[in-house]
């Protein structure tokens, strides 16, 4: 919620141009992503470009619900998440390391 912050000194146009920015940054985040996670590629067709919008519309829905469920999720509960993170960053250096 601090990032937010940066948005509410704006209005207007320069609202509308931060806005654009975060969707565009999404958007651009999101097509990676998806393009990663599925390494087939149907090719630069008409087919391929409906497979790619199809994996981004499972992809906002997928965001959507974490980030729903993750607004009722308790703050007594955030410490023991980070601590699975870091525990999974470590091991995923572990894996490159090693």
């Amino acid at each position: 919620m601090i990032h937010e912050v940066m948005v509410l000194d704006h209005s207007g146009p320069a609202l509308a141009l931060a806005l654009y920015g975060a969707a565009v940054k999404l958007f651009a985040y999101g097509l990676l992503l998806v393009r990663l996670a599925t390494p087939f590629a149907v090719g630069g067709t008409a087919l391929g470009l409906c497979v790619a919008l199809l994996e981004l519309l499972m992809l906002a829905v997928l965001v959507g619900l974490v980030e729903s469920v993750m607004a009722r999720l308790q703050l007594l509960r955030v410490p023991s998440l980070l601590v699975g993170a870091a525990l999974l960053g470590v091991f995923g250096v572990m894996l490159l390391v090693g």
